[in-house]
């Protein structure tokens, strides 16, 4: 990652608990974080608050405040298919923001080539 000092945040976005079996759409979750972080990213998985609601139970509206903060910081949301009522939201706090919105590796690698060709 020559270029770019700090490496970016990417924000994985998708189902949890509006679609399929939370501990799949960990594992799914976990999978691509990998995948990013593998590419020299800083993967960001609001999907690891399932064990933390586990232990430490909130409201769904405190975990959606927490991904509203985090999609502010990071540089990019990285979104995985399947139907989330979470991921909706996560999608329109990203276009608020301004940060690019991701659904495959190849478009999250070509807008990091444009991020580092571009001068400082």
């Amino acid at each position: 990652m020559e270029g770019y000092r700090i490496a970016p945040l990417i924000y994985i976005s998708g189902p949890l608990y509006s679609s399929g079996v939370p501990e799949l759409n960990v594992r799914r979750a976990l999978h691509h974080a990998e995948m990013i972080m593998l590419r020299g990213f800083v993967p960001v998985v609001p999907h690891l608050y399932l064990f933390w609601n586990a232990i430490f139970p909130h409201t769904e509206n405190k975990w959606l405040d927490l991904d509203r903060l985090w999609i502010m910081r990071c540089d990019a949301v990285f979104r995985l298919d399947g139907y989330s009522k979470g991921g909706e939201q996560e999608l329109q706090w990203a276009e608020l923001f301004h940060k690019p919105i991701f659904r495959t590796f190849d478009e999250l690698d070509r807008w990091y080539e444009q991020l580092s060709s571009s001068p400082d």
